[in-house]
């Protein structure tokens, strides 16, 4: 039996925040929390740069969901 895993798929979030951090720089000022089906994006970001998050092939591929947290507002959106 072998098993071939995709190394860009990770159930780890730690993996996936900093692959997204990486590829997707936060804007000053913006934190991203990413747990197993969720991207958590607390601060003001802009509209692009959610819409940009959204598609990100490790946030499209991993079936997570986007939710944007400015100050007490919260905003949970399904991709």
């Amino acid at each position: 039996i072998s098993l071939l895993l995709d190394p860009i798929l990770s159930l780890d979030a730690t993996s996936t925040a900093r692959s997204l951090e990486r590829s997707l720089p936060p804007p000053p000022g913006v934190r991203l929390i990413v747990n197993r089906t969720e991207v958590s994006v607390v601060g003001n970001a802009s509209k692009e740069y959610v819409e940009a998050l959204r598609q990100h092939p490790r946030v499209r591929l991993g079936e997570l969901t986007v939710s944007v947290r400015s100050s007490a507002v919260d905003v949970s959106v399904k991709n």
